[in-house]
């Protein structure tokens, strides 16, 4: 089951990286901002959701998105998609992750990228998002946090 748990540190160390060469997923300029989500389950029935931030253009939002999912696969080929988006606004059920505010299931934020966690035991949860969180603090100049629910 350990095994299971720690299943998306080889991508997240991708995300990290990818976003690290991207200058942290933000690159402010005159193109409207684009937040990107992409929603996956794998065979267990564990949920992520991965949140980017302030991403110049609806394309590049498109290409990381692809690139999070071509992520996602390579480190777990049995994943499936639920659904990827990009656009000017947030769904108002996660306003609270913007600012690294608490929210209702753990997350790991780095810079622009927040990977919510949902799907299994609460103490399972908590390590994936502490695994997670170190993962992104181990790429070259990365940062990582992890944010629990407040009880």
């Amino acid at each position: 089951m350990k095994s299971k748990v720690f299943r998306y540190a080889f991508f997240v160390r991708y995300l990290a990286l990818v976003c690290l060469s991207l200058g942290g997923c933000s690159l402010k300029e005159e193109d409207q901002s684009q937040i990107g989500v992409v929603k996956f389950s794998d065979p267990g029935g564990k949920v992520g959701t991965v949140i980017q931030l302030d991403i110049k253009g609806h394309r590049l939002c498109q290409t990381l998105n692809s690139d999070v999912w071509n992520g996602i696969q390579a480190s777990c080929g049995d994943c499936k998609k639920q659904s990827d988006s990009c656009s000017a606004t947030l769904a108002s059920e996660y306003k609270s992750v913007i600012n690294n505010n608490p929210y209702r299931l753990p997350y790991a934020s780095s810079g622009n990228t927040r990977v919510i966690f949902d799907g299994a035991p609460a103490a399972l949860l908590k390590s994936q998002c502490e695994t997670t969180a170190n993962e992104f603090s181990k790429a070259p100049g990365g940062t990582g946090r992890c944010i629990l629910p407040t009880s």
